[in-house]
């Protein structure tokens, strides 16, 4: 994996980077901050924060974490843009980020999905699937919030 020099992760595309400086599906590329971030396809509309769960194709599943999608293992991604269901962008699976996340929800806490495509929690609810090594760093106030936070290569753990 190397540097892309010029690259905006936050700049997604309809069409598939093809000519030139383009990028496949499933591409890694670290910028200058040392974050990592993985070229996806959407397969679904993706709201800018919002945590994405996404296959080993990068263009079959790549949908906002909910209650009911991604399976232990799948890897995650946090969308610094929105993208539309098509579109090909970036996903940051490494460094310091900003989240979607519930009300009231607690920081260095254990993070799990909820009902809210994309959005996080701290419920510990029996059943609830675990965002592993995505760690919220803020506390939320009463309503679901954006909030600092740090990846570290982050992946659907075990269910609660």
């Amino acid at each position: 994996m190397g540097f892309a020099i010029g690259i905006n992760p936050t700049n997604p595309s309809a069409t598939a980077q093809t000519d030139g400086k383009g990028f496949a599906p499933g591409d890694q590329i670290e910028d200058s901050a040392g974050n990592v971030w993985v070229y996806v396809k959407a397969t679904a509309a993706i709201t800018i924060y919002d945590t994405v769960t996404y296959d080993e194709t990068f263009i079959t599943a790549v949908t906002p974490v909910t209650t009911t999608n991604a399976a232990r293992g799948d890897k995650l991604g946090v969308a610094a843009a929105a993208m539309a269901s098509g579109d090909y962008g970036f996903l940051q699976i490494y460094g310091p980020c900003t989240i979607n996340v519930a009300t009231l929800c607690v920081p260095n806490a254990e993070l799990t999905f909820t009902s809210v495509a994309g959005v996080l929690d701290d419920a510990t609810t029996a059943s609830l699937k675990v965002a592993d090594n995505v760690f919220q760093t803020a506390a939320s106030a009463s309503v679901a919030a954006t909030k600092a936070a740090v990846l570290n290569w982050p992946q659907c753990g075990r269910t609660l």
